[in-house]
């Protein structure tokens, strides 16, 4: 089963940090196996004795960690292709795999496999009786960290939310310590996402109030100051609606006043006594 979610979660996020680290190195691997069903072991088990082929593994089910999801094998690519003979490349993922806390099977004497990580957490003494013993079946142990997962899924905050403390984090706003579920912070995204909505939704109409005084410039250059305003300020009320944008004759003369006042030394004096009229 070629899905990574469907390791144990700890297993999951080393297996995702072993990819990450690998890219940091200059080193691209894939994940060739990792979850496996009943059939997929025993069907692998077979190789080299009852079907064509090379031994690939000393395990029946349930005796291989990949069983319960706490293992994981690799493949290194070379100029973007599956490469099996660089082991000085495996060698160098395997140190990497060691650094988060995983067993490398590339350091076994005998039955040296240089793709496969495991968590010597779970898989102790390199024998997973300790999980037979707790939970009988892979299948008690699968749904069981599966359950878990789900459950702590459901009390992760959306990430929005997240998006919105890192920036309130990074601005001094908030410290560390700030949880995204307590209810003072749930009132406070809130408010941040409101007033986030808010800012673009002035930018949206200080975008149209700039593009309205260039349309103008650029349409109506013979015009008096005074009506190259009114023409400004009725281009601007009719693409704002179009945008679904309420806006007011009072925001209208503010906002092509500023335009105005950013744009004069562009426009020369033809706009200055518009600014000047409009003050």
């Amino acid at each position: 089963m070629r899905d990574i979610s469907l390791l144990h979660p700890e297993i999951e996020e080393k297996c995702c940090k072993l990819i990450e680290l690998c890219k940091q190195n200059g080193i691209e691997i894939i994940i060739t196996q990792m979850l496996r069903t009943k059939k997929e072991q025993t069907d692998l088990y077979a190789e080299g004795r009852t079907k064509p082929g090379r031994k690939v593994t000393n395990a029946r089910y349930p005796y291989s960690p990949h069983c319960w999801g706490v293992a994981f094998d690799i493949a290194v690519k070379v100029d973007g292709k599956v490469n099996w003979n660089r082991i000085d490349l495996y060698k160098k993922v395997g140190a990497l795999g060691k650094s988060l806390g995983l067993f490398w099977d590339g350091d076994f004497k005998s039955f040296v496999d240089y793709p496969h990580f495991e968590d010597p957490k779970y898989v102790v003494g390199k024998s997973v009786k300790t999980l037979i013993r707790n939970w009988k079946t892979p299948d008690a142990f699968i749904q069981h960290y599966r359950s878990a997962k789900k459950e702590e899924e459901k009390k992760m905050p959306d990430q929005w939310k997240l998006n919105i403390i890192k920036q309130a984090k990074e601005k001094g706003i908030i410290t560390d310590d700030h949880n995204p579920d307590d209810k003072a912070t749930k009132w406070f995204v809130l408010d941040v996402e409101k007033m986030q909505g808010i800012q673009k939704e002035l930018e949206a109409k200080q975008e149209l109030a700039r593009l309205a005084v260039q349309f103008v410039q650029q349409f109506y250059r013979d015009f008096e100051g005074p009506q190259k305003y009114e023409q400004a300020a009725q281009w601007l009320a009719t693409e704002a609606g179009k945008h679904g944008l309420c806006i007011s004759e009072e925001e209208i003369k503010v906002l092509i006043e500023a335009s105005l006042k950013r744009l004069k030394a562009e426009f020369g004096e033809q706009w200055e006594d518009v600014v000047k009229v409009q003050e």
